[in-house]
């Protein structure tokens, strides 16, 4: 049996969640337990929620060393 251990304490936030409603808007969370728990929180109303996409977070953009 493999055993992985944690190797960093800070938070992942390499993705962003983005929660489709029926009615065709979207709604983007920075973190999956909110993301989460809105769905728990609505799951109930009938035609409201319908699926979560997972997105990569776009790469912070850094200065480039080259000619300028």
């Amino acid at each position: 049996m493999e055993i992985f251990s944690q190797t960093s304490h800070k938070p992942y936030d390499r993705h962003i969640y983005r929660l489709h409603l029926c009615d065709k808007r979207t709604i983007d969370f920075d973190d999956y337990e909110t993301a989460q728990e809105y769905w728990f929180n609505r799951n109930r109303v009938p035609d409201y929620l319908n699926y979560f996409e997972v997105l990569d977070k776009p790469k912070a953009k850094t200065k480039s060393k080259g000619f300028g």
